[in-house]
């Protein structure tokens, strides 16, 4: 068979089987969908057409789908579509635009709201209230629910929502039907704290996402000792205690209190054992050192912070600086090619300033299984 001949073919294939998902009523949408309903996530997120769905057509699709089924499949279907509909805003917004993204809230953006893509974080802002409303909202709480609201409350925070999150149809639902969920304490502390004090950083650089000293105005720097407050509060907590250190530690590193910043940094080492924590506190240990003239000292945290996150870009770039000016070339060489062996990743002040974002993955996950 010619080029020309097997191109034509093909094409012919492609209009018959155009012709039959027409006939049968099925769309990407649909179709995605039903991959979701039989476990097949990953087959499901990659047949949604992101780059041309909106939050419109996902969430009329996603109710004629839900409605298209039998009646005794309804909870089970409004399950599958709020679930695969926070899956969907996840992955589809991994991608390089959001990497570098400053921490601005989406609530003052002039937009329509059902031509918004997915691709867009704007498009959870604006679906999240609705699937949430697919959710129980009385009964038992179910494992899919847990999961779906840890989930959607962690898009949320990729998206910087922080004043939608807050509001009673998210945040206030989700304590309601979780109960004494811990995370949820501090959610709302760091949702309440980025809605008051703003992205503390500028957002008009080329590379919001890398930590510099930006001198705060009065108006942002009266404010942190309040937001400090409620991060004390969350210190009785085992659970939450480490976090909270490393979240005031930033808080007074914003502010310039560079001795106050090393101090909360180091109780945080010895209240955490989660790796990303352990890796932000080097990284911002080694950062604020750095504005103390410690190079040595600063080396040290770094390293630390390497060990654990050996691909973040800002962190082996200073990392891999200190060593090349203290006679170690070879070193900071294996350390920039390290950094350069894989894509680049969302950064650990990137995450750290999403709040929950980076658990979002670990929940989508139990999300997933809870739905077998």
């Amino acid at each position: 068979m010619t080029g020309v001949s097997a191109r034509t073919a093909v094409f012919g294939s492609f209009l018959v089987g155009l012709t039959a998902l027409a006939a049968s009523g099925q769309t990407p949408l649909t179709t995605a969908l039903d991959f979701y309903d039989r476990g097949e996530h990953e087959r499901s997120l990659a047949a949604a057409d992101v780059e041309r769905l909106t939050a419109g057509d996902l969430r009329l699709g996603a109710e004629q789908w839900i409605d298209a089924g039998d009646p005794s499949t309804r909870a089970r279907r409004r399950d599958v579509a709020a679930a695969f509909a926070v899956d969907l805003a996840w992955s589809a917004t991994r991608h390089a635009a959001n990497r570098i993204s400053p921490n601005v809230d989406p609530v003052s953006s002039r937009f329509d709201h059902d031509r918004v893509r997915l691709p867009d974080t704007k498009a959870w802002f604006v679906l999240a209230g609705w699937a949430s409303a697919l959710m129980p909202a009385d009964g038992p709480v179910t494992e899919v629910e847990r999961w779906w609201r840890l989930a959607s409350l962690g898009v949320l925070q990729d998206g910087h929502a922080w004043s939608t999150l807050l509001d009673d149809d998210h945040l206030g639902r989700a304590k309601a039907r979780l109960g004494g969920e811990p995370r949820l304490r501090i959610i709302e502390v760091v949702a309440r704290a980025a809605d008051e004090l703003g992205t503390l950083r500028e957002s008009n650089l080329d590379r919001p996402d890398i930590l510099r000293d930006e001198r705060l105005g009065s108006a942002v720097t009266r404010r942190i000792p309040q937001a400090i407050r409620a991060f004390e509060a969350l210190r009785d907590d085992p659970s939450l205690g480490g976090e909270a250190e490393v979240r005031i530690g930033y808080l007074e590193l914003r502010r310039r209190r560079w001795a106050d910043a090393l101090v909360r940094f180091e109780r945080a080492r010895g209240l955490t054992t989660e790796p990303f924590l352990l890796a932000v506190t080097g990284y911002l240990t080694g950062w604020t050192l750095e504005q103390l003239e410690r190079p040595q000292d600063a080396m040290a945290a770094y390293e630390r912070a390497h060990a654990i996150s050996p691909d973040m870009r800002d962190l082996s770039t200073r990392y891999a600086a200190l060593l090349f000016t203290s006679g170690r070339r070879t070193d900071a060489h294996d350390v920039l090619a390290a950094m350069h062996a894989t894509d680049a990743p969302f950064e650990l002040l990137t995450m750290f300033e999403r709040g929950d974002a980076r658990l979002a993955p670990g929940y989508l996950a139990r999300l997933r299984e809870a739905l077998r």
